[in-house]
């Protein structure tokens, strides 16, 4: 696998047969825009995390060589990304796609992303769909027995917040490690404990 690169935004595609097209799309334009309307909200949340945090260290870009033209790259992974940057870069893009005060919500996040303006990503460069047939489906396809992404469960997810120094399940958390380290419950119960959701013992 090649190391990672630093690629500019212009030489980077969408995908626009990305799954998450209910079609085929015929250009960047329409691409985009279909990015735009399926994911919605979900797609302004990012752009203004972007604009917060700049992109996220620990998800790199995947891409291929385009065919047409050349110098240019496919996203076959991060193209959530990928369009949440150019509407930044260009806020029209999106227009009559959203509410009115969606596109307002664009329009200033926009304003604020020119300040520190992100105009690479940090992609690894894969030769074919092949050879990213492996890598894509362990990102979107849930656990596969460990392969995949392993979600936190609610306990989980309890502890990092504690250990960051609070969360609304500290309580719950604490009741729970009191009643494991000090209770008088037999193994078997212990073992059901885990099942019991950190949401119900708040």
């Amino acid at each position: 696998m090649s190391k990672p690169r630093d690629l500019t935004l212009s030489t980077l595609l969408l995908d626009v047969t990305n799954p998450r097209f209910e079609t085929e799309q015929e250009n960047q334009r329409d691409a985009i825009r279909a990015m735009a309307e399926e994911q919605g909200e979900k797609l302004l949340n990012l752009a203004e995390d972007i604009v917060q945090f700049q992109l996220d260290p620990s998800s790199l870009t995947i891409v291929i060589p385009a065919d047409q033209p050349s110098g240019r790259y496919v996203v076959v992974e991060g193209n959530r990304r990928l369009a949440a940057l150019k509407l930044l870069h260009n806020p029209d893009l999106a227009k009559g796609v959203w509410e009115p005060r969606h596109e307002r919500r664009l329009k200033a996040l926009s304003e604020k992303f020119r300040a520190a303006p992100i105009k690479q990503m940090r992609c690894v460069v894969l030769p074919d769909r092949e050879a990213t047939s492996h890598w894509i489906p362990l990102r979107h396809r849930g656990e596969q027995q460990g392969r995949g992404i392993v979600d936190w469960d609610g306990y989980m997810a309890a502890r990092y917040e504690e250990r960051r120094g609070g969360g609304p399940a500290r309580a719950a958390l604490q009741a729970m490690d009191l009643v494991r380290h000090r209770g008088t419950l037999d193994q078997a119960t212990l073992d059901r404990l885990a099942d019991v959701p950190i949401t119900t013992v708040q």
